[in-house]
């Protein structure tokens, strides 16, 4: 074992900004060996020293986060994970993509990377601010993150849980493989963006597939007069031609215009084509079915109003948090169309009255937001 080339870090239980820091370390051809120890003498000048040695030293290769808060400059705490990512994760870029790289290139794979993946690890691990809420139909849903994910790999045993470490280790560099890879054809297909698509009346048709989904919504973010709200691929599945898919809320998969199936549909359609029971995708192997169902959806949702069912709101901050979200427009977009039904499908007798108030709550944390971008 060469000492220079081993990444040292804790032994006992791992969380995922000690496994991350080790899977960047081996990614960037830093480190090939691991020892996981509870010997801060065994700490020395030589190989990099992860979530352990209580300080930061990247001069000598410390990473450690435990002996003070350590923020980016944009506010968000730093753990392990982003401490080695922002010092070995542009070596980690050139190993993985292994073409001729701009720095330009490298620098928005490494902030991707960061804002996606690593600020995330690090604010589960170091900021007692963090907090996951997550809403769908039924009120407030358990979202499990990837660091409670990771955490499930510890052996029982945490006395001895080297292999598990090692399987976590391989785990998240082929996660982070994945995400670099999708990140640098992210990158390219912005500049190939409009000559894939044909965009008209809300629908666009590409002609390949492509990282689409932060590309549309920063298309619909700066073409107000011009939104896409339904996308059409050639499938990737053997067994249909095309693929339609309902444009999501940003960082949601509740749709903003359902699927619906026209009068007709059933006639049209053949075998192998299907609107999803969640109403997000659809699939043909005849592009005129698609762009009928998107007429008619798009239509569906001007004149019917969404119904919410008030026995499965359990109060009023899971109805707040069905049609809010802070990340997203859906309240403004549809709280007009909006109805709150009992268990007959009937109008409550109390719809008005929580719509108005959601209003009210609503325009307030607009107000609170803007107060606090101010500052």
């Amino acid at each position: 074992m060469i000492i220079d080339k081993t990444y040292f870090t804790h032994t006992s239980i791992f969380h995922l900004d000690d496994v991350t820091g080790c899977s960047i370390c081996e990614l960037s051809g830093r480190t090939e060996f691991i020892v996981r120890t509870h010997d801060i003498n065994q700490l020395g000048d030589l190989g990099v020293k992860g979530d352990y040695g209580k300080k930061y030293d990247p001069n000598n290769d410390y990473y450690d986060h435990h002996q003070t808060e350590m923020y980016r400059e944009d506010g968000y705490m730093f753990a392990t994970a982003g401490l080695v990512w922002k010092h070995y994760g542009k070596e980690a870029i050139v190993n993985i993509i292994e073409e001729p790289l701009s720095d330009d290139m490298i620098d928005e794979i490494h902030q991707s990377i960061d804002r996606r993946l690593m600020k995330g690890i690090d604010a589960v691990d170091a900021d007692n601010s963090f907090k996951t809420k997550s809403y769908c139909a039924g009120g407030e849903v358990k979202v499990m993150n990837i660091s409670e994910m990771f955490g499930y790999l510890n052996s029982d045993d945490i006395n001895d849980n080297d292999l598990e470490f090692y399987s976590a280790k391989e785990l998240m560099k082929k996660i982070i493989i994945k995400m670099v890879d999708f990140s640098y054809k992210y990158i390219k297909a912005k500049s190939e963006f409009y000559d894939n698509l044909n965009i008209e009346n809300g629908v666009a048709i590409a002609s390949k597939n492509f990282p689409w989904r932060s590309l549309v919504h920063e298309h619909n973010d700066n073409n107000k007069d011009n939104p896409i709200y339904y996308i059409i691929f050639p499938s990737q599945r053997p067994e249909t031609e095309y693929m339609m898919f309902a444009l999501s809320q940003k960082n949601s998969r509740n749709t903003i215009f359902p699927i619906e199936k026209y009068d007709g549909y059933e006639d049209d359609k053949e075998d192998n084509d299907f609107i999803h029971v969640g109403k997000w995708c659809a699939a043909s192997d005849h592009l005129s079915i698609l762009l009928k169902l998107a007429e008619h959806s798009m239509t569906f949702e001007k004149n019917e109003k969404e119904k919410i069912f008030f026995k499965d709101l359990k109060n009023l901050e899971a109805l707040v948090g069905y049609v809010t979200n802070t990340y997203s427009s859906r309240l403004r977009d549809k709280i007009d169309n909006i109805v709150i039904v009992d268990k007959n499908g009937e109008e409550h007798p109390k719809s008005e009255m929580l719509i108005k108030n959601i209003k009210r709550y609503y325009n307030s944390r607009l107000e609170i937001d803007s107060m606090l971008e101010l500052n």
